[in-house]
């Protein structure tokens, strides 16, 4: 029954893990890929 813990805090904490990179990777796009603007008004 121990190893069921395991596998669940190893899901937790991979998942976390996924969302933060997924957040990092956004912040980063966010701040370059809208650094420059793309036409002139």
């Amino acid at each position: 029954m121990r190893w069921v813990l395991f596998s669940r805090n190893r899901v937790v904490l991979v998942t976390f893990g996924l969302l933060l990179l997924l957040d990092v990777a956004r912040s980063v796009y966010g701040r370059i890929g809208y650094a420059d603007p793309v036409e002139a008004w």
